[in-house]
């Protein structure tokens, strides 16, 4: 291995730079992140997450909906599953339930309540669902 590195030639009139590789312009973008990702994580391929790339959005908001079709948002129920010790899983907003995915966006009063005033300030009509990948989905719609 030594023998290999000692052929590299360092050309020292470059500046060091971040390319990503999975695109041709070298730049990231968040569906090609997911398309690497599929490539190595075996998942089924479903309509909505199809739809879900469609969205034009900022890529935070586009890796939020991600995480939340996937079931990977870090809520008390999944950390607890995955090993994680925590006092409590109960929603810390209302207390009422385990926090899961559905009881933080869409079922829990506090969050809900939030969710309506986040709305009616950036002046968008939303129907809620009870269930969150239905809630996202009708942002795919044409």
């Amino acid at each position: 291995m030594v023998t290999d590195l000692n052929r590299v030639k360092i050309n020292h009139d470059y500046q060091d730079k971040v390319v990503w590789t999975a695109e041709e312009g070298g730049l990231f973008f968040v569906k090609s992140a997911y398309q690497v990702l599929e490539l190595f994580i075996p998942s089924e391929r479903s309509q909505s997450m199809e739809m879900l790339w469609e969205i034009k959005v900022v890529p935070n908001a586009l890796m939020l909906a991600w995480k939340v079709l996937k079931g990977k948002i870090p809520t008390r129920v999944n950390l607890h599953r995955r090993g994680i010790v925590l006092p409590s899983s109960m929603c810390p907003l209302c207390n009422q339930e385990e926090e899961t995915v559905n009881r933080l966006f869409v079922e829990c009063k506090v969050a809900y309540k939030v969710c309506v005033m986040v709305s009616k300030w950036v002046g968008v009509q939303v129907v809620y669902s009870n269930d969150m990948k239905h809630h996202l989905l009708q942002f795919t719609l044409p």
